[in-house]
This record gives structure tokens, sequence and C-alpha cells, in this order.
């Protein structure tokens, strides 16, 4: 549900609130080889359960004619989110040339994960005649905590798409193993756009 209450000048205010299961899908279930584009071999686990997450959303929209700023801060915590852990071991194959290259082995297994994130989006009317032109801008800025994962962290960043496409022209990430045994995997992002 996503009731909206409207304040004055423009402003209304938004709250958001829900709860989402997905079933595994057949690669984490299946997977058995070589992923390409990741340059790892996958392993799939047949016994992944069903991924839990709550998910909590506020926000603010301003509006006045043609202009818009809107603004939204949320958090999703998964109890079993489905992720890539990296096992240590690696996979030896020839490569296109006849070498012998060896990549890492990640499996998907589910553990405790946690999303922060704050989105902004705004645009204003700079010509109206004889054409609309608008200027459009937007700001997001993610944050990723997975817990429980093993030496060497996971691709928590598969869940978290750039949200202006093509159009986005600064990507800033990180990620760092942090505690005594790398059992937690943060994943910052930074997404900056002018479309």
């Amino acid at each position: 549900a996503r009731p909206a209450l409207m304040l004055l000048l423009g402003v209304a205010l938004t709250a958001q609130a829900g709860h989402t299961e997905r079933a595994p899908t057949y690669y984490e279930l299946y997977a058995n080889g070589v992923h390409v584009a990741t340059g790892a071999f996958e392993v799939g686990d047949a016994s992944l359960g069903v991924e839990r997450g709550a998910h909590a959303e506020v926000g603010a929209q301003w509006t006045s004619g043609a202009s818009q700023l809107k603004a939204q801060v949320f958090a999703t915590r998964f109890s079993r989110f489905i992720a890539l852990d990296a096992t240590g071991n690696t996979f030896e194959e020839l490569n296109e040339d006849g070498e012998l290259v060896s990549l890492p082995e990640v499996a998907f297994r589910a553990v405790r994960a946690r999303l922060v994130g704050v989105e902004v989006e705004g645009k204003t009317r700079l010509i109206d005649s004889p054409w609309a032109v608008d200027l459009l801008g937007a700001l997001d800025l993610v944050r990723g905590v997975a817990r429980g994962f093993g030496l060497e962290g996971a691709l928590l960043s598969a869940y978290l798409p750039t949200p202006l496409g093509d159009t986005s022209f600064l990507h800033f990430f990180s990620d760092r193993a942090q505690g005594i045994s790398n059992s937690t995997f943060e994943y910052g992002a930074l997404w900056l756009g002018v479309l």
C-alpha cells in the first residue's frame, strides 16, 4: 500500500511498506558452469528456499506547474537473500587461445542482508514554446550489507541495477570485507544523471 498525504503548497508525503517472497531461479538452483560475464564458475544449490524480505519507504514530492522534486528514503531487510558467495576454490579451463586459466568458484546461498538508500529526482521546465524542454536530474545512493559470507565476499551488486540505465554519467561503487572472519560484505553505490 502507498498512501499519500497532500500538504499545502503542492507537497505530498508518501509511505509504503511491504513483504516480498521470491522463489529461487533455475540458475540459482542448478548452475554448474562458467558464467562468461562475471568470469567465475557458478555452482547452484537445489536446496535453496524462498528469498524473503521486508521493505519500508517514506517520501515527499513537490509539484508546481511543470516543475517537480521527489525524494524517498528506503530500507529493505532480507532474512534470506540469495546471493553468490566465493568458495575459495578455483576452476581451471582452456580459453579460446588454448591457454589454461583459473576462474574463481562462487556458489549461490541464502544470507541475511540489508539495503538502505535515498533517491532524489527533479525536473524543471526550461522552455515552454515552441516545444517544451525540461531539465531532468536524479541522484541515487544505495548501501547494501550482507552477513554470513565466506572469505572473499559476494556479488550483491547484481540486485542493484543502475536506475538511470545508459543515461547515467557517473557510477561509483566500492566493496569491502569487514570483521575478524570477513563475515560481512558491503556494497555502496552512487548514481548521478542529467537527462
